[in-house]
C-alpha cells in the first residue's frame, strides 16, 4: 500500500547509504529526492538523452515553420545509454541541490533534467562507474519509452553495484510478448511497480519486487513498515488478488487489449501519411525512435503523438469525444490506454485525432 512512492522510499533507504555512490536518471520522481533527503545522500543526475523531437518531424514538409527544437516545455524524457555509465566524463553530473535550486555550479542542469543530448567532450581519460554504486533509472519513462536495462545492469554489476528500477509505468509488460521485457527478468536488483497506473486495479497499489541476493530482505521488511500505512485496505489487496488471478489465468484479456492497439497503430500510420500535406500535421510516434536516444524499445500501450498546440485541442477531446488525455503540451498529447480499455474508446480517440489532422 502507499503506492509506488513506498516502494522508492523502501528500495533507497535500504541500500543507500551517506557515501553511497548514487546516480539517479533526470526525470526521477519527487519521491527519490525525498528518499534522498531522508538518506543524506547527494544523488548525481545521469541525463536522459533526447533528440526525438528530430524524428518526430521526419514526415513533415521543409515548410513547416513549427517544427521547433525541443524545450523544457515540449520535450519527453527518452531513455539512458548504457555507455552513459561508462563515460561519466563525458557528462554533466548533478547534485541533488542543484536539481532543486539551480546554481552557476551546475550550469547545464536545465539541459541534463530535461533530458538534452549533452554530447559534452573531455580531454580527461573515461570516468567508470564507482565500486558499490547504485544506479536508479525510470524505465519506461511517463511517455513509454524503455532503456536497455540488460545492459545496464551488466555495467552496474561488473562494479559490486546495485541496480534499481523504477518500473511504475510497467506493470503490465509481463502479461504479454508484445510489450518489453519487465526490468526483473533482466538484472535489476530492486523494481518497482504501480499496479494502479497500468493495470485495472485501485489506487495506491504497488509491488516491489527483489531479484538475486544483493539485496538485504530484512532491510527491505524494516522499511517497508515504516513508509506504509499500519491499517493496510483489504479491499485494495483484494482487488491486487483479483485482477492479478484473473489475467494470469486469462490470456484472452491481453491479446483482445494487444489487437486493439495493434489495429489503432495502423490507423495511425495511414494518417501519418495522409496529413503531411494538412496544416496541422499528427503523427503517431512508432517504432522508428527505437535506437535512437538511449530507447531500446517501446511501450505500446503509451500513445504519444505529435501535435502543434495540442494543449488547445484537450478540451474538444473531453467534450466532443468524451476522452481524456493523460498529458497535454504545447506539442504533445499522450494518451494511456490499458487493458480495460474497449473497442468504443479506441473508435472515439481515433475520431478526436482525425477531427485534428483534418481540421
Amino acid at each position: 500500500m502507499n503506492g509506488s512512492t513506498a516502494g522508492i522510499l523502501t528500495a533507497i533507504c535500504s541500500v543507500v547509504h551517506k557515501d553511497t555512490p548514487f546516480f539517479i536518471s533526470s526525470g526521477a520522481h519527487k519521491s527519490v529526492y525525498n528518499a534522498c533527503t531522508l538518506v543524506g545522500v547527494h544523488p548525481q543526475a545521469l541525463p536522459t538523452h533526447f533528440n526525438v523531437h528530430e524524428k518526430m518531424h521526419l514526415k513533415r514538409s521543409t515548410n513547416q515553420a513549427h517544427a521547433t527544437p525541443p524545450t523544457s516545455q515540449n520535450a519527453p524524457h527518452a531513455g539512458i545509454k548504457k555507455n552513459t555509465l561508462s563515460d561519466l566524463d563525458k557528462i554533466s553530473l548533478c547534485t541533488a541541490q542543484s536539481i532543486l535550486t539551480p546554481t552557476a555550479a551546475c550550469p547545464d542542469f536545465f539541459n541534463v533534467f530535461f533530458g538534452a543530448n549533452l554530447k559534452m567532450q573531455s580531454d580527461r581519460h573515461h570516468a567508470e562507474l564507482p565500486e558499490n554504486a547504485v544506479v536508479l533509472i525510470v524505465s519506461p519513462t511517463y511517455e513509454g519509452f524503455v532503456s536497455d536495462i540488460a545492459s545496464i545492469a551488466d555495467i552496474v554489476h561488473a562494479k559490486n553495484g546495485i541496480l534499481i528500477v523504477d518500473e511504475a509505468h510497467g506493470a503490465h509488460f509481463p502479461f504479454h510478448d508484445a510489450f518489453p521485457q519487465s526490468a526483473i527478468t533482466l538484472g535489476a536488483d530492486i523494481v518497482i511497480n504501480s499496479f494502479h497506473k497500468t493495470l485495472p486495479m485501485l489506487t495506491p497499489s504497488a509491488a516491489l519486487h527483489i531479484r538475486g541476493a544483493k539485496v538485504d530482505v530484512d532491510k527491505i521488511m524494516h522499511y517497508l513498515q515504516i513508509f506504509q500505512t499500519s491499517s493496510p485496505s483489504y479491499m485494495l489487496m483484494a482487488c491486487c488478488d483479483h485482477v492479478l488471478n484473473l489475467l494470469t489465468k486469462d490470456k484472452n484479456y491481453f491479446d483482445v487489449y494487444i489487437a486493439r492497439l495493434m489495429h489503432f497503430r495502423e490507423h495511425m500510420v495511414k494518417l501519418n501519411d495522409a496529413s503531411a500535406s494538412h496544416k496541422h500535421v499528427v503523427s503517431l510516434i512508432s517504432d522508428e525512435i527505437i535506437g535512437t536516444n538511449g530507447i531500446f524499445a517501446l511501450d505500446l500501450g503509451k500513445l504519444l503523438f505529435d501535435i502543434k498546440d495540442a494543449n488547445i485541442y484537450a478540451d474538444a477531446f473531453r467534450s466532443r469525444f468524451k476522452v481524456e488525455c493523460e498529458l497535454t503540451t504545447d506539442q504533445h498529447v499522450l494518451a494511456m490506454t490499458s487493458v480495460a480499455d474497449t473497442d468504443d474508446g479506441f473508435h472515439r480517440l481515433h475520431q478526436a485525432i482525425l477531427s485534428v489532422a483534418s481540421s
